[in-house]
């Protein structure tokens, strides 16, 4: 009888997963869930980078373009977007300001951004650079120079 019954257990069939199989199923899905997020954290970060920069190349466009039709005096380039002008030693002037998220001049502590903008009289030539970058940042998110021709300034 006990020959039967250890031929009995050898025909048994396995119907389900052991333990072992089960838990390196969770881990492995586990795994796979951590790297997934770490992607779509990293995509996500990469979307928001390159809607600053469209919205930073959109700002210094849009100022280079109103320098170079004479709609905004040199003197007045910072104020066109909020910030405060002062006058350098080249003839020209500098000034800054803050941006918020949608690049609008805003207050120091709700700014995300900071501008720059130069502006340099060479020989009957005005050039202008206007920078954005990211408040606390020294590296620049972006940078655009324009030029246009003027008469000298008028010395007092």
């Amino acid at each position: 009888m006990s020959a039967g019954r250890a031929a009995v257990r050898r025909r048994q069939v396995r119907t389900g997963f052991t333990l072992a199989e089960l838990v390196m199923s969770i881990a492995v899905l586990a795994l796979a869930g951590v790297f997934l997020a770490q992607v779509f954290l990293s995509a996500d970060r990469m979307a928001t980078k390159a809607s600053d920069l469209d919205h930073a190349v959109s700002l210094c466009t849009t100022v280079a373009e109103e320098w170079k039709a004479g709609a905004v005096s040199p003197g007045d380039l910072a104020e066109f977007a909020g910030g405060q002008t002062v006058a350098n030693a080249h003839g020209g002037y500098d000034g800054s300001g803050w941006l918020d998220a949608g690049m609008k001049p805003c207050a120091p502590a709700d700014a995300r951004f900071t501008y720059a903008v130069h502006v340099v009289w060479d020989v009957d030539l005005y050039r202008f650079t206007v920078t954005v970058s990211y408040k606390g940042d020294a590296k620049a998110l972006y940078s655009l120079e324009a030029a246009r021709w003027a008469p000298a300034p008028a010395v007092s």
